[in-house]
């Protein structure tokens, strides 16, 4: 035998190698060698097949617990679990996995008669690539014929599909269980559903819905098999599951019964709606405290058709929100500002915003009030704009105050014109009477002076100096 050759090809040596693009398998490649896993990646990928690495056993039986492969490639001497210890893990769980050991020297002896094992083989390094493409396609052919030659075009279309299926089943963002429609228990659960719920596959495989604890608060489980059986189709709209750490998860959990093959199973799709829910309790307190805000809050289109009306707009506008949704809020605005309307949708369709915005309306009894405008553009998930967010303030009254302080402050500076004129002609009239004071006292004055001059000069000498001092 050559060093590199199957030690347990058995009848399938001479077996043909066909081509595995008619059918992409998935292969899982198991190796602490970063660059031989990535080489055996490389050279099984470019021969068709679906491929995935992980680093060792342990890391490999995680990914088993997350998908189904059709054939598992792995080193033996890895660190935290070997290959020898994934096989035996295969076959405790009754994995049937059929597994490549690529190994410097593992004797056949080690699986010969392994109960519970699909095809083990080994294959001695070093190998070529050729030598690899050559052991995996045996050892696929080993495991059942998945390659046979002679298979028919209907056969392959059949493999095909449920090939195509298996990966949906795999890749779907729901949680899915096939259950057996006689006994209830769990056939079959994928990736996303032990993710969600904690639990691992083997823990859910082979168990009745019942028995595991997410789903033991649905409603009689009996009752449901039975209404199953009854009508085909069960729906719960919103049902608490509690994850295996126990946090409590909301989901959208629909069932259905159909035929496949010979026996009825029954496919139960799983969608956590969390997210969602947490989105409707928002929505639900942004309605709220739109339906009862003062303001008027208006949602339109491009075309200014009311799409929203809300109580704050009935209110202020006097239509209720079934005589406007529906219709042109054009019917509010005056003949004459009927242009104010096409000016601000031309800025919301460039993205742009429109703030406190003082206009005038009309409302449903010919009344003009004044409202303070926001106009806002509602933007698609790409941006895109496909509608308008309008809230209108009635500001009536602070423009009645506004014209008040106005009329007030003309009044007042009329008064100031007023009392500023009165002021100068009373200014005029002291001027005039100082004048006049000052005119008629000026002679008096002098003859008084003239006497006291002649007083002090004659009389003198014979005054006292008191009398002096006062005369002075």
């Amino acid at each position: 035998m050559k060093e590199n050759q199957l030690l347990e090809a058995g009848d399938a040596a001479g077996a043909p190698l066909p081509n595995p693009a008619k059918s992409p398998l998935r292969i899982l490649v198991v190796d602490d060698d970063l660059g031989t896993r990535q080489l055996s990646l490389a050279v099984l990928a470019g021969a068709g097949y679906d491929v995935e690495g992980v680093k060792d056993g342990a890391a490999g039986w995680d990914a088993l617990q997350a998908k189904n492969y059709d054939l598992i490639v792995t080193d033996n001497k890895m660190p935290k679990m070997t290959g020898l210890e994934l096989i035996e893990k295969l076959r405790a769980a009754d994995r049937a996995v059929p597994v490549l050991m690529a190994t410097t020297h593992l004797p056949a002896q080690e699986f010969a008669r392994k109960p519970g094992l699909k095809p083990v083989a080994t294959l001695q390094r070093p190998f070529s690539n050729d030598d690899l493409l050559a052991a995996v396609r045996r050892v696929l052919v080993l495991d059942g014929g998945n390659y046979i030659p002679k298979e028919t075009r209907a056969e392959q279309t059949l493999r095909a599909s449920e090939l195509g299926y298996r990966r949906l089943f795999e890749a779907a963002k729901d949680g899915i269980l096939i259950l057996d429609a006689d006994t209830g228990r769990i056939n079959d659960v994928n990736p996303f559903l032990t993710k969600l719920l904690g639990f691992s596959h083997s823990e859910m495989v082979g168990k009745t819905v019942g028995e595991l604890s997410p789903f033991k608060d649905i409603v009689s489980n009996q009752a449901m098999l039975e209404r199953l059986q009854r009508d085909g189709y069960v729906r719960y709209e919103d049902l608490p599951l509690q994850t295996k750490d126990g946090r409590n998860v909301a989901v959208e959990f629909v069932s259905n019964v159909y035929q496949a093959g010979d026996q009825k199973v029954i496919q139960c799709n799983v969608r956590d709606i969390t997210e969602r829910k947490k989105a409707e309790v928002v929505a639900n307190r942004l309605a709220a405290i739109v339906d009862s805000s003062d303001d008027a809050i208006i949602g339109k289109d491009l075309h200014s058709i009311v799409t929203r009306w809300n109580g704050g707009a009935e209110k202020m506008f006097g239509y209720t929100a079934g005589e406007m949704v529906g219709t042109s809020i054009m019917r509010l605005i005056p003949a004459d500002r009927q242009d104010e309307e096409e000016r601000i949708l031309e800025k919301i369709k460039r993205g742009e915003r429109v703030e406190h915005f003082e206009t005038l309306r009309q409302t449903k009894d010919g009344r003009l009030i004044n409202i303070s405008v926001t106009v806002s553009p509602i933007k698609d998930a790409i941006g895109k704009v496909i509608g308008v967010s309008k809230v209108a303030r009635d500001i009536s009254d602070r423009k009645a105050v506004e014209e008040r302080i106005r009329q007030l402050n003309t009044e007042l500076e009329q008064r100031v014109v007023e009392r500023t004129a009165q002021l100068h002609a009373a200014n005029k009239e002291l001027e005039a009477f100082s004048y006049s004071v000052s005119h008629d006292l000026r002679a008096p004055l002098r003859r008084v002076m003239a006497f006291v001059e002649m007083l002090q000069q004659e009389a003198g000498p014979s005054l006292s100096e008191e009398s002096l001092r006062h005369l002075a």
